[in-house]
């Protein structure tokens, strides 16, 4: 369950290549996850041979002989990571946002006052996640998103307050993840986020619309949304025991039914939404 937070600063936690370490993938062993038919991630080995995300299959099987290929099997990785995110809210940051398996948010300005600063903090979750015998990097901004860029840059970076503008600046323009946009900008001459932050907003409402507008604000140093934490502290399961198996389908749709009213009706009642 989540709930908004309006915290400024952010700290990311970062595990490259879960999905590799999820399926049990050795050291140096060239491994590529795939999900209809293509790379989703792929291990250090098979990066150096030439494989990519978002890389059709049979391409990465050519650049790469010998390469594992795995399906992704996306409830392995969430009970892996589930472990990672206990660990962190019971010892480091008791709330925080599941934004994929392999990377966390979590508001970061209580956090480091507890630990003794932003640095203090990335050094303790990383010490934490690596308790697990797993590799993490942390950074932390005024933003999951330029967070995540830092943690990806190197371990414990810490964008100054106010610095996300600064930090995206050198960055091309198709990190910003809007792929028709970033196009259309590399046409105009404007390959770099800082060239992008630099256009007047009116200019940019009229050329470039809703998707201009929002990639715009980021490239400026604003954030998307703000981190939705989790406060699963309460439990909201419902649930019915039948004495006997029940064989009619009808009758277990009716509880079935009757519990969903049942979840939403709490969910309400506790202020929370899935996530």
């Amino acid at each position: 369950m989540t709930g908004a937070t309006d915290s400024v600063r952010v700290v990311v936690v970062w595990v490259p290549d879960f999905p590799v370490l999820a399926c049990g993938a050795q050291d140096g062993e060239p491994v590529a996850v795939v999900h209809r038919g293509a790379v989703v991630a792929c291990s250090a080995s098979a990066r150096a041979a030439g494989v990519r995300r978002h890389m059709r299959l049979p391409t990465a099987q050519a650049r790469c002989l010998g390469l594992r290929v795995v399906e992704r099997d996306l409830a392995a990785e969430v009970r892996l990571f589930e472990q990672v995110v206990h660990r962190v809210e019971a010892e480091v940051v008791p709330r925080l946002e599941v934004i994929r398996p392999g990377l966390i948010a979590a508001p970061a300005r209580g956090a480091a006052r507890y630990w003794g600063g932003e640095p203090q903090l990335s050094v303790r979750l990383v010490a934490t996640v690596a308790e697990l015998g797993l590799p993490a990097r942390a950074g932390i901004a005024d933003s999951t998103f330029v967070a995540a860029l830092a943690a990806r840059r190197g371990d414990g970076v810490v964008v100054p307050a106010d610095g996300n503008a600064a930090f995206l600046s050198p960055y091309p323009v198709g990190v910003l993840g809007v792929p028709r946009l970033a196009e259309l900008l590399k046409q105009l001459g404007i390959r770099t986020v800082g060239d992008f932050a630099r256009l007047p907003a009116g200019r940019v409402a009229e050329r470039l619309g809703t998707e201009g507008i929002g990639a715009h604000r980021v490239a400026r140093g604003g954030s998307a949304r703000p981190v939705s934490v989790r406060t699963a502290v309460q439990d909201h399961t419902v649930q019915r025991l039948f004495e006997a198996a029940e064989e009619q389908l009808d009758a277990v749709v009716f509880v079935a039914v009757a519990l969903a009213d049942e979840l939403h009706e709490r969910l309400a009642a506790a202020g929370v939404v899935c996530g």
